[in-house]
């Protein structure tokens, strides 16, 4: 299953840098026909890390100590809103954690009437400068801070929470600070769009209410 999990994070990075490279082919040639192309695979790259997160969910749940992430940040007697807080608790979940509200900022994106009314020009680079931000995250994921690494014996219980992060702040904090900076890339991804399409003015108002 853990496998599988990493694999969906694979197809997610190779459909975001192919959906950033069309945007880069069509900007060159300064054709707008791929845009459909892009929303399609920002949607389904969205699904896999969707998959992903919930893979290693489903591993923290069940207490899963193949997993080194689980092993090192759960135990057998650690209750169930810290186990869950334990997803954001180490590097390599933080980072998929961020990666997953990345995705779904970009799912939530295309359903806003204000990103209806942005030019093709300047959705194309919108998509081309998101979608390497995402790609960014997870080739973290994939390389370097894959939270899918498993560990050849077992140990019979984890190491459990840092006995510091037992607190409410674990809960409620790190998802509302991940929310912030995650989200923060929509309204970056739309200004450097504008600029690049040569309407610096236009990312204001469709940036104005995401940013409050």
């Amino acid at each position: 299953m853990y496998l599988a999990a990493h694999a969906a994070m694979l197809i997610a990075l190779v459909l975001s840098l192919a959906g950033s490279a069309f945007a880069c082919q069509d900007a060159w040639y300064a054709h707008f026909n791929k845009i459909k192309l892009l929303e399609r695979l920002q949607c389904l790259a969205a699904a896999f890390v969707v998959l992903a997160s919930g893979g290693l969910l489903y591993a923290l749940l069940t207490r899963d100590f193949s997993l080194s992430y689980v092993a090192r940040y759960t135990d057998s007697t650690l209750p169930f809103f810290y186990t869950v807080a334990a997803f954001w608790a180490g590097q390599e979940g933080s980072l998929l954690f961020w990666e997953l509200l990345i995705a779904v900022s970009g799912c939530l994106m295309l359903i806003l009437p204000s990103y209806k009314r942005l030019s093709d020009r300047h959705k194309l680079y919108f998509w081309m400068f998101f979608m390497a931000a995402q790609a960014f995250f997870l080739l973290l994921l994939t390389a370097m801070s894959n939270p899918f690494a498993t560990i050849a014996i077992p140990p019979e219980d984890g190491q459990g929470l840092n006995p510091m992060l037992r607190n409410i702040g674990m809960v409620l904090h790190p998802p509302l600070l991940f929310m912030g900076y995650a989200g923060f890339t929509v309204p970056a991804c739309l200004a450097m769009g504008a600029v690049m399409a040569g309407e610096k003015k236009a990312w204001n108002a469709p940036a104005h209410n995401w940013v409050l």
